[in-house]
């Protein structure tokens, strides 16, 4: 699970001031760095990094708040 995390905070870091350090429950959302149009580019990251097919019904906000979570969806979604 570290390297979904990681590969995540990479991600996520260049589109930040790499300055700023990226908690692992961090709300990317509520934090600014990130709106509900970036999200659909992560989308389509973790879909081609991690080789997993989002359905319609996950594209919930909830599912992509924090790496944390975008971590565990994916673990969830790599398992099936």
């Amino acid at each position: 699970m570290e390297d979904y995390k990681d590969t995540i905070r990479k991600f996520l870091l260049r589109y930040l001031n790499r300055q700023h350090e990226l908690k692992d429950h961090e709300d990317i959302l509520k934090s600014g760095y990130f709106n509900s149009l970036f999200i659909m580019q992560l989308i389509a990251f973790i879909e081609q990094e991690f080789e997993i097919v989002i359905e319609n019904e996950e594209l919930s906000m909830d599912n992509f708040r924090s790496i944390e979570v975008i971590s565990n969806f994916i673990r969830s979604k790599v398992q099936v």
